[in-house]
C-alpha cells in the first residue's frame, strides 16, 4: 500500500484514510471529497493498492495483509487524533480489518464491500481473463455497466471515461494478487467483537456486491449502521453528495462528539 496522497489541514482534528476499489486509483474520492463538510478540519490520507494508481507493483496473499501494509503506512500519521477508515469494495474489507488488527481506529466507513466476496469459480475465471488479455481492463463494457448505473453512464461519460483508463493502468499481476486475496476473504462471524463505530454503505444497483452485503456487516458488527445510495457499485463516485453526507455524519460521531461536530 502506498501513500499516493496528502492533504493537510491547518489545525487538524484527526484523520481521515481513503482507500480505493480494486481496479481504482484513489482519483475514485475526489469527488466525495470535495463535498465533504470535514474535509478542512481533518488531514486526509489516500492510499492505493499494489500496482494500482501512483503504487508499485505488489503480490499480496490476503486482505489481511493489505491491511497490515496500510497500518504500516499509516504508523506516522496515527498520532494526529483519531483516525477514520473509509474504503469501497476491497478498501472497504481493508478498513474492516484495519479496526481488527487495530483497537484505536475511531471510525470505518465500508461502501459496497463484503465479508465474503463472491465464488472461488468466479474469481478464477476473473484472474483468466485478465491474464489471457495481460489487462484489467478486458471486459470494458461489463466493467462500466457494473460500476454505474445506465443513467450515470449517458449523463457523465467524463467521469466514466477516467474511471475506465484507471482500470486501464492497473499492473496486471497486482491486480490478480488482490484478486486472490478477495477470494480467500471471509469475515463472516469474525467481527461481532469489532467495537469500533462504523457505517456500511450498499448501492440500490450494485450486483457485484449486493446490498444485502452491508447490511450483513451491520448486522454482525454491533457498532455498524447501515445506509443506502441509490448507485451501483462506484456508488462512491455516482453519488458522491450523498457518500459524502454519511461520511460526515461518522465523523461527526467520531472525531466530532467532543468537538462540536461540522455544519452541514
Amino acid at each position: 500500500m502506498k501513500i499516493s496522497r496528502r492533504l493537510t489541514a491547518s489545525n487538524p482534528r484527526g484523520t481521515l484514510v481513503l482507500l480505493p476499489s480494486l481496479g481504482c486509483s484513489t482519483r475514485m474520492w475526489d469527488p466525495a471529497l470535495a463535498e465533504l463538510a470535514w474535509r478542512d478540519r481533518l488531514d486526509v490520507v489516500l492510499l492505493d493498492l499494489p500496482g494500482h494508481g501512483d503504487a508499485a507493483p505488489g503480490e499480496p496473499e490476503t486482505v489481511q495483509d493489505l491491511a497490515s501494509a496500510t497500518l504500516a503506512a499509516l504508523d506516522a500519521s496515527m498520532g494526529l487524533g483519531p483516525v477514520v477508515v473509509a474504503g469501497v469494495s476491497l478498501g472497504g474489507a481493508i478498513a474492516v480489518e484495519c479496526a481488527r488488527l487495530n483497537g484505536s481506529i475511531a471510525g470505518i466507513a465500508s461502501f459496497a464491500s463484503a465479508l465474503h466476496f463472491g465464488t472461488a469459480r468466479g474469481w478464477a475465471q476473473l484472474e483468466a481473463a485478465a491474464q489471457a488479455d495481460q489487462t484489467a481492463a478486458f471486459d470494458p463494457t461489463g466493467t462500466t455497466r457494473g460500476w454505474f448505473t445506465n443513467g450515470f453512464i449517458a449523463s457523465q461519460p467524463h467521469a466514466v471515461a477516467r474511471a475506465m483508463h484507471d482500470l486501464a493502468r492497473v499492473d496486471v499481476g497486482s491486480y490478480v494478487a488482490c484478486c486472490r486475496a478477495l477470494s480467500r476473504y471471509d469475515a463472516r462471524g469474525r467481527v461481532a467483537a469489532l467495537e469500533t463505530r462504523g457505517i456500511a454503505v450498499g448501492g440500490a444497483a450494485d450486483v457485484a456486491t449486493p446490498a444485502a452485503q452491508m447490511r450483513m456487516l451491520a448486522r454482525e458488527a454491533p457498532g455498524f449502521r447501515y445506509h443506502e445510495l441509490p448507485g451501483a457499485h462506484l456508488a462512491v463516485i455516482e453519488n458522491a453528495s450523498e457518500a459524502a453526507w454519511y461520511l460526515d455524519q461518522l465523523l461527526d460521531a467520531t472525531i466530532g462528539e467532543e468537538r462540536g461536530g461540522a455544519q452541514r
